[in-house]
């Protein structure tokens, strides 16, 4: 729906100074209002009445253009991709936050406490391997060559560290073993 206004064009200046619809000064008596007659004042209503739905019909056309320029440059949050979302925010992240482990050079962050101090009660070397195979996803052959051992040592290791992480886990959550082996 095309919005016109005809109160609002006027001709191009340079063909005719005239608007399209002329507004016609008209000096009002100060004793109008005592001579009206029912039916000027009927006329009077209709001509506001007529003003009154102009203005609105430009208002309304107003407001949908409006509309259709914002739709242009405005999405939604409803219908952006979770990746675009993430990127509207970020989160402090402080050392206290997280554990951190040296493991052989690297820095592993652990930010579940419930893990990180089942991790700090481990022996060293047994830590070194859960880390290496689990948070930096490296094979048992892998390890077993940083740490100059053979890889069924580190499978050993590894197995058993992780029953013990499990133990260490559910007295950490509360879980009473009477309930596990049921």
């Amino acid at each position: 729906m095309k919005c016109i206004n005809p109160i609002r064009q006027t001709r191009d200046k340079s063909k005719s100074a005239t608007p399209l619809m002329t507004r016609q000064k008209r000096k009002i008596p100060a004793n109008a209002h005592k001579n009206s007659t029912p039916q000027t004042e009927q006329t009077v209503r209709h001509q506001f009445d007529s003003f009154v739905k102009k203005v609105l019909r430009d208002e309304v056309c107003t407001y949908r253009k409006e509309m259709a320029r914002r739709a242009q440059f405005e999405v939604t949050f409803s219908e952006l991709s979770e990746a675009k979302l993430n990127t509207f925010y970020t989160i402090d992240e402080h050392p206290s936050d997280h554990y951190t482990f040296h493991v052989m050079g690297y820095d592993v962050m652990v930010r579940n406490p419930l893990i990180g101090t089942a991790l700090e009660s481990l022996p060293e070397k047994r830590r070194t391997i859960i880390l290496l195979a689990y948070f930096l996803d490296m094979t048992d052959t892998e390890i077993a060559q940083r740490l100059n051992v053979v890889s069924s040592t580190i499978q050993y290791h590894r197995t058993h560290t992780l029953k013990q992480l499990h133990k260490l886990l559910k007295r950490g959550c509360g879980v009473d073993e009477q309930q596990d082996k049921r």
